[in-house]
């Protein structure tokens, strides 16, 4: 009953969505992928490769020292862990796009993936068997062509708090994410080499202000070192199994 009753609410407040949606999309502010390298690259050591979207990419900062990139190799140099890290990301993207890359990527060595995907699935209204379509095949490709050992997926960030999003398009974009956040979990739990990681946001207590970048959309750099310091700590978990 109570999914029912949202399933109205929204048709009945998709007018009000679309406006709204539009609205955001005319006056966004517009942030460039950060400057730095893509690759960091270090002999004879395992290769991690970050791939997705703008958040893996690291829009909302200035340079990839403190993007997802640059923060998960010093958390992990840290742990005295060296390894090389390439980044495959471009922003827009969704996880049909993130396929298509694969499909078209020359094969090339990747021992531990990390994928930051599912916001532009949720901006561009992605259903849910293509969601989980993609989502299963980016997992084979990665484990047939790349031969990837381990495959880690971040959930979807807390959409619903994004000081860009007016009421009530907030609520119905988070419950979106939400929704694909729970779907995104399903199909890791049926691939031994996939891995779900949530974020741990709510244990530092971050105000929407410090949490998102000055768009209002994007990670800010707070977040992004909070997000990498979770993902080195996986990737760590996962090294001596490679």
């Amino acid at each position: 009953m109570k999914d029912m009753f949202g399933r109205r609410r929204d048709y009945a407040l998709a007018p009000l969505y679309y406006i709204q949606a539009r609205r955001v999309a005319k006056h966004a502010l517009k942030l460039p992928e950060p400057n730095g390298t893509c690759h960091i690259i270090i002999p004879n050591v395992p290769t991690l490769a970050i791939l997705g979207d703008s958040a893996a990419a690291g829009v909302g900062v200035d340079g990839q020292e403190d993007a997802p990139l640059g923060r998960i190799f010093h958390h992990l140099g840290a742990q005295d862990i060296a390894i090389s890290c390439h980044l495959y990301a471009t922003s827009g993207h969704t996880s049909f796009d993130l396929l298509q890359r694969l499909y078209a990527m020359p094969i090339t060595r990747i021992d531990i993936a990390i994928i930051s995907i599912g916001v532009n699935d949720v901006v561009k209204a992605t259903m849910n068997k293509d969601w989980q379509y993609n989502l299963n095949h980016i997992i084979t490709l990665l484990t047939r062509k790349f031969r990837a050992c381990h495959i880690i997926f971040l959930s979807l960030p807390p959409m619903h708090l994004a000081p860009s999003l007016p009421i009530p398009l907030n609520a119905f974009i988070g419950r979106r994410a939400q929704a694909l956040t729970q779907l995104l979990k399903s199909v890791c739990d049926a691939h031994e080499q996939a891995h779900y990681v949530t974020d741990e946001f709510k244990t530092f207590n971050l105000s929407p202000h410090h949490m998102f970048a000055k768009d209002g959309f994007h990670p800010s750099k707070q977040t992004y070192d909070i997000w990498s310091r979770t993902l080195a700590n996986k990737v760590a978990e996962l090294l001596p199994f490679i």
